[in-house]
């Protein structure tokens, strides 16, 4: 077993902090549980009832438009903040974050799907 510098097993290293008055707690930390599938889920739901509704079932206000434009952006600012706490990698969680907002956006009909493919196509120049 190898800890830090010292190499040895585990009874010599527990010997070792024994010996020298330390408490090996004090330099090993537990690491984080994994976050649960649930916490992914969640959001995930309710985005997809945000597009399902924008797309399929069109509010009769625009207040309810708004509304459900909003939570549907809550849940992805949700979804992405889990991704990073996930992944801790900013490409997937920005492709997460940017794919969902530019799904709401086709959705609530302010874009179209051509356009943001010549919009993408326009960045790769």
């Amino acid at each position: 077993m190898k800890f830090g510098p010292m190499e040895g097993s585990p009874e010599e290293i527990k010997n070792f902090f024994q010996d020298n008055g330390l408490r090996a707690a004090d330099y090993l930390t537990v690491p984080e549980a994994p976050i649960k599938t649930v916490w992914f889920i969640v959001p995930g739901a309710i985005v997809v009832g945000a597009l399902v509704v924008l797309t399929l079932f069109t509010p009769t206000t625009q207040a309810a438009v708004t509304f459900v434009f909003l939570v549907g952006c809550a849940a992805v600012l949700w979804l992405t903040v889990n991704a990073q706490i996930r992944f801790k990698n900013l490409w997937p969680t920005g492709i997460i974050g940017v794919g969902c907002f530019l799904l709401l956006l086709v959705a609530l009909g302010v874009v179209t799907p051509i356009g943001v493919l010549q919009e993408i196509k326009s960045w790769r120049k």
